[in-house]
Protein backbone atom coordinates (compact mmCIF):
# COMPACT_ATOMS: atom_id res chain seq x y z
CA UNK A 1 0.00 0.00 0.00
CA UNK A 2 1.09 3.00 -1.07
CA UNK A 3 -0.08 6.30 0.93
CA UNK A 4 1.53 10.00 -0.49
CA UNK A 5 1.60 11.96 2.32
CA UNK A 6 0.66 15.32 1.67
CA UNK A 7 3.90 18.11 1.44
CA UNK A 8 4.09 21.31 3.02
CA UNK A 9 2.89 23.50 0.08
CA UNK A 10 -0.54 21.22 0.56
CA UNK A 11 -0.92 21.43 3.54
CA UNK A 12 -0.64 25.48 3.69
CA UNK A 13 -2.69 25.81 0.50
CA UNK A 14 -5.30 23.42 2.57
CA UNK A 15 -4.93 25.98 5.40
CA UNK A 16 -5.47 28.96 3.49
CA UNK A 17 -8.62 27.78 2.05
CA UNK A 18 -10.24 26.80 4.96
CA UNK A 19 -11.83 23.98 7.02
CA UNK A 20 -13.42 22.22 3.95
CA UNK A 21 -10.32 22.07 2.28
CA UNK A 22 -8.33 20.14 5.08
CA UNK A 23 -11.31 18.14 5.87
CA UNK A 24 -10.80 16.87 2.08
CA UNK A 25 -6.94 16.64 2.54
CA UNK A 26 -7.95 14.41 5.45
CA UNK A 27 -10.31 12.26 3.99
CA UNK A 28 -7.92 10.92 1.64
CA UNK A 29 -5.95 9.29 3.99
CA UNK A 30 -9.33 7.49 6.34
CA UNK A 31 -9.44 4.18 4.35
CA UNK A 32 -5.58 3.61 3.57
CA UNK A 33 -5.46 4.03 7.70
CA UNK A 34 -8.35 1.85 8.16
CA UNK A 35 -6.46 -0.71 5.83
CA UNK A 36 -3.28 -0.25 7.68
CA UNK A 37 -4.66 -0.63 11.11
CA UNK A 38 -6.46 -4.21 10.37
CA UNK A 39 -3.30 -5.47 8.77
CA UNK A 40 -1.56 -4.14 12.42
CA UNK A 41 -4.38 -6.53 14.31
CA UNK A 42 -4.20 -8.99 11.93
CA UNK A 43 -0.61 -9.18 12.54
CA UNK A 44 -0.55 -8.87 16.05
CA UNK A 45 -2.49 -11.43 16.63
CA UNK A 46 -0.55 -13.54 14.45
CA UNK A 47 2.83 -12.63 16.51
CA UNK A 48 0.63 -13.29 20.23
CA UNK A 49 -0.49 -17.06 18.69
CA UNK A 50 3.61 -17.56 17.42
CA UNK A 51 4.93 -16.13 20.48
CA UNK A 52 2.35 -18.76 22.40
CA UNK A 53 3.05 -21.83 20.01
CA UNK A 54 7.19 -20.75 21.05
CA UNK A 55 6.84 -21.13 24.77
CA UNK A 56 4.93 -24.69 24.88
CA UNK A 57 6.73 -27.49 25.54
CA UNK A 58 6.03 -31.15 27.09
CA UNK A 59 6.44 -29.30 30.72
CA UNK A 60 3.44 -27.15 30.20
CA UNK A 61 1.23 -29.04 27.80
CA UNK A 62 -0.25 -32.63 27.17
CA UNK A 63 2.33 -33.01 24.54
CA UNK A 64 4.38 -36.17 24.85
CA UNK A 65 8.08 -35.35 25.49
CA UNK A 66 9.16 -36.48 21.74
CA UNK A 67 6.76 -33.42 20.05
CA UNK A 68 9.35 -31.21 22.01
CA UNK A 69 11.93 -31.61 19.27
CA UNK A 70 15.62 -31.23 19.65
CA UNK A 71 18.23 -28.21 19.00
CA UNK A 72 20.45 -28.98 16.02
CA UNK A 73 22.75 -26.72 15.02
CA UNK A 74 25.12 -26.74 12.12
CA UNK A 75 28.70 -26.64 13.01
CA UNK A 76 30.77 -23.66 12.47
CA UNK A 77 33.86 -23.96 10.87
CA UNK A 78 37.44 -22.10 12.06
CA UNK A 79 40.76 -22.29 11.67
CA UNK A 80 42.97 -23.77 14.16
CA UNK A 81 47.04 -23.84 13.56
CA UNK A 82 46.20 -22.50 9.81
CA UNK A 83 43.58 -25.89 9.37
CA UNK A 84 39.90 -25.98 9.06
CA UNK A 85 38.52 -27.27 12.45
CA UNK A 86 34.69 -27.85 12.76
CA UNK A 87 32.80 -26.67 16.44
CA UNK A 88 30.45 -29.12 17.11
CA UNK A 89 27.40 -28.50 19.61
CA UNK A 90 25.07 -30.80 21.65
CA UNK A 91 22.14 -28.65 23.36
CA UNK A 92 20.29 -30.38 25.78
CA UNK A 93 17.39 -28.37 28.17
CA UNK A 94 20.16 -26.18 29.93
CA UNK A 95 23.28 -28.44 28.91
CA UNK A 96 25.94 -27.37 25.86
CA UNK A 97 28.57 -29.61 24.82
CA UNK A 98 31.31 -28.03 22.52
CA UNK A 99 34.18 -30.16 20.38
CA UNK A 100 36.50 -28.91 17.83
CA UNK A 101 37.18 -31.29 15.53
CA UNK A 102 39.45 -31.87 11.81
CA UNK A 103 36.14 -33.74 10.58
CA UNK A 104 32.59 -32.71 10.17
CA UNK A 105 29.69 -35.57 10.25
CA UNK A 106 27.09 -36.94 12.74
CA UNK A 107 29.52 -39.80 13.50
CA UNK A 108 31.47 -37.36 15.29
CA UNK A 109 27.96 -36.93 17.80
CA UNK A 110 28.34 -40.31 19.37
CA UNK A 111 30.71 -38.76 21.88
CA UNK A 112 27.57 -35.96 23.32
CA UNK A 113 25.62 -39.34 24.17
CA UNK A 114 26.69 -38.36 27.44
CA UNK A 115 24.57 -35.28 27.72
CA UNK A 116 21.02 -37.48 27.25
CA UNK A 117 21.86 -39.47 30.66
Amino acid sequence: MNIQIPSHEEIQKAFIEGEEAILVLFDKFEAPVKVLAKQLEIQAATIKELQAKAVKNSSNNSKPPSSDGYEKNEPLSLRVVGKLHWLHSALIDKLTDYKIHAKRGLYLMTPFKRLSG
